[in-house]
């Protein structure tokens, strides 16, 4: 797995998905049913190795990365899932290779993490979270930054002197 400047990503989950039941028909509505097979994590290099010793009765075996709770979706975009089936019920590898695509936005969010600092509780708020979906100038001249899950509250001068925990939509 690598960057689009061609450098290893490290740490990267990786999954491989079992698709069961997928329809016969190509413009069935019907969705297949999946199971995570196998997963891991990118080394230092970007590699990653799966052994799976059969398809497992599944329709379809699919090596994905992006869906995890683990994926930098600030920086990286989402991959395609690649359909390794073939290879599988033929007994031979599967090799893959992913080249990220930057996020969108994301090198204006690099912009603003190199003018405010990527160290600092601002940079790494954005960081984390990218943009704030909603920014709020405060009446005493502060600010809020606010998420879905968490808004942050800067004082005057930049200084994170709150975080608070918002409820789920419902």
């Amino acid at each position: 797995m690598f960057d689009a400047e061609g450098l290893p990503v490290a740490g990267a989950p990786v999954r491989l998905i079992g698709q069961f039941g997928v329809p016969k028909l190509p413009f069935s509505s019907k969705q297949p049913q999946e199971r995570e097979l196998l997963k891991a994590v990118t080394d230092a290099q970007g590699f990653f190795t799966l052994s799976l010793p059969d398809d497992r009765g599944a329709d379809r075996v699919l090596v994905r990365a992006s869906d995890s709770s683990d994926w930098d979706i600030v920086r990286y975009a989402p991959e395609d899932d690649v359909d390794i089936t073939r290879n599988i019920r033929q007994g031979s590898h599967g090799v893959v290779t992913f080249a990220l695509a930057d996020a969108s936005g994301w090198r204006e969010l690099r912009r603003e993490l190199d003018r405010v600092g990527a160290t600092t509780s601002r940079g790494k708020i954005l960081r984390r979270h990218g943009f704030p979906r909603e920014t709020v100038q405060l009446a005493g001249g502060g600010l809020e930054w606010r998420y879905p899950s968490v808004t942050y509250v800067f004082d005057t001068a930049g200084q994170l002197i709150e975080t608070r925990s918002r409820p789920a939509a419902s």
